[in-house]
């Protein structure tokens, strides 16, 4: 084989690697794609508003969960709702809290 010929024998092994590289990238995305609608739809969406009365997952009990052990604490107040997807909070007492809560971490409280 000559000196053209190898290179272009090399370019055509590079497109074709080049193509299976772009057809694996696009089945990874597709498949991305269906684990997160498979995911997405199991996740439970509340639609909170400023005044509702909501619980908040604790977490201090995550690795250490006991059979009796409260997750949820609260009832507490929505002050603010935030763009960013989380929401000021205050308890009963009119005091509000330290810090924001993300709203996934929150559920409505029912009386």
């Amino acid at each position: 084989m000559g000196e053209e010929e190898s290179l272009k024998e090399r370019y055509i092994q590079l497109v074709k690697l080049e193509e299976k590289r772009l057809i694996a990238q696009q089945s990874l995305e597709a498949i991305q794609k269906r684990r997160k609608e498979r995911h997405d739809k199991n996740l439970k969406t509340y639609v909170i508003q400023e005044g509702d009365l909501v619980l908040v997952y604790d977490s201090k009990y995550y690795k250490f969960p006991g059979k009796l052990q409260t997750r949820w604490a609260g009832p507490f107040k929505v002050v603010e709702l935030n763009s960013n997807g989380s929401m000021q909070i205050q308890d009963l007492g009119e005091e509000c809290a330290p810090v924001k809560v993300n709203a996934l971490r929150v559920k409505p409280y029912f009386k």
